[in-house]
């Protein structure tokens, strides 16, 4: 299936689609708990072609396969949710574009408006813990006022990483590229209600790196819950950026 090139809007580096979003398209053709392994980057403005494989489903574009994704059996236990009244302050704390390495990124980047990006800002809420409040915009949503796949892996996505970045040493000098999602929906996440997005770092062995992100309603109900694997690599996102805690 090819629903046509993939619109610049879903970029999470400049000229690249943001992995989270070529995720969710891959999950699309598997059920609610769903694990993607991203290939290769993918440039935005070419064919995406979406598949069922004998193991679950995978995306090429110009016959190199770009993502794989399979069930997962798996799940994540997240940390203690913190009151919404203080994850709200730490998520609309002033974030100047000059402060972020990709202030154009469709899940965390502050340039773009709303309805746009996601504008999804994760700050620390509690030693180890990061949180935002999101809100998802309609134009987000299914005809349902759900979020769609697309969108909710893609807000997966970035937090994961910021949680990386929060726990890094000052002075690192490490890279890093999103290499899997694993993402398990519980609950629908609905356009116009907040909903509280946890992150935190899990651990690491060798090049991977681990981090978890969890989906909360305002009432504390858990919506979705998954993590990141992240490979050590040049050129991928600099752990270093992380504001000052």
């Amino acid at each position: 299936m090819d629903p046509g090139p993939v619109d610049a809007r879903f970029d999470g580096f400049p000229g690249y689609t943001l992995g989270g979003w070529i995720a969710g398209r891959v999950a699309s053709l598997l059920g609610d708990a769903t694990e993607v392994r991203l290939l290769r980057p993918f440039r935005s403005g070419r064919h995406l072609v979406l598949e069922r494989t004998a193991e679950g489903a995978r995306c090429s574009s110009d016959g190199e396969n770009v993502a794989e994704g399979r069930a997962w059996s798996g799940s994540v236990e997240p940390p203690r949710a913190p009151e919404f009244e203080l994850a709200h302050r730490a998520s609309t704390l002033d974030r100047p574009v000059h402060d972020h390495p990709f202030p154009s990124c469709y899940c965390c980047g502050p340039g773009r408006p709303d309805g746009d990006g996601l504008r999804i800002f994760s700050d620390p809420i509690a030693p180890g813990v990061l949180a935002a409040v999101w809100t998802p915009h309609p134009a987000h949503c299914d005809p349902r006022g759900q979020a769609t796949g697309e969108t909710l892996w893609s807000a997966s996505d970035c937090p994961a990483l910021w949680a990386l970045m929060h726990a890094e040493p000052p002075g690192s000098e490490r890279h890093v590229v999103t290499g899997t999602l694993r993402l398990r929906l519980l609950h629908p996440v609905v356009s116009g209600e907040p909903h509280l997005v946890l992150s935190w770092k899990m651990g690491e062995s060798g090049r991977k790196l681990e981090a978890g992100v969890a989906f909360l309603a305002a009432d504390g109900s858990l919506c979705a819950v998954g993590m990141q694997v992240a490979v050590l690599a040049p050129g991928g996102v600099p752990l270093r950026v992380a504001r000052a805690q």
